[in-house]
């Protein structure tokens, strides 16, 4: 399928990520298409409301049908601190999370970033634009930019992970191999999540 990685090939490193993340959900019929990659002791299970257990049981009772059609069903994986922590409350149900939660129970990079920082495990930069890289034998520099001042700076490192999203991923390795004019295919999984009520 064109796929350059399998899943069981990731899902050791999904597992590690999902070490310092929440996840909330339950073990169902999804983890055929999409494995927890998370202990059930440590899975948040958040209180349905009368509506959706409704709507899960009659799922339930026609699972075999749906699924010979193709579809596959279950609770929502969700990425919420259900229960009180360091940083939130955890989740207070009132239905604000479209609009943005009251107390963060939303799981946010930002918060792993905050600890990183104040750990002193990484170096934040902001406002940097990576122009590109060079490797040799010796490791690799990073060609970056000051946003604001436009002050160009090197830094040399052993090695860099480049994790900057699809499109600016892309840019970045163009332009550290010099691929100008020429097409780049991006791949995507074709699949649909769809919340219903």
């Amino acid at each position: 399928n064109g796929w350059p990685l399998k899943s069981k090939d990731l899902a050791p490193y999904y597992r590690e990520v999902l070490r310092h993340l929440p996840l909330a959900g339950a073990a169902d019929r999804l983890q055929l298409a999409f494995p927890l990659h998370k202990d059930l002791e440590s899975l948040g299970q958040p209180r349905l409301g009368k509506q959706i257990s409704s709507f899960l049981a009659d799922l339930g009772r026609t699972g075999d049908k749906l699924e010979a059609a193709g579809v596959l069903w279950g609770q929502s994986r969700l990425a919420v601190h259900v229960a009180a922590n360091r940083t939130t409350p955890g989740c207070l149900e009132c239905g604000l999370c479209l609009q943005g939660c009251p107390v963060d129970a939303i799981y946010s990079t930002q918060e792993t970033l905050d600890s990183l920082i104040a750990s002193g495990a990484i170096a934040y930069r902001p406002r940097s634009f990576v122009k590109h890289l060079a490797e040799d034998a010796d490791g690799c520099s990073v060609h970056w930019e000051d946003s604001e001042t436009g002050r160009a700076m090197t830094e040399r490192f052993d090695a860099v992970f480049v994790g900057a999203g699809a499109l600016s991923t892309a840019r970045i390795m163009a332009q550290s191999l010099n691929l100008f004019d020429r097409p780049l295919v991006m791949h995507e999984s074709q699949k649909f999540l769809i919340p219903m009520m």
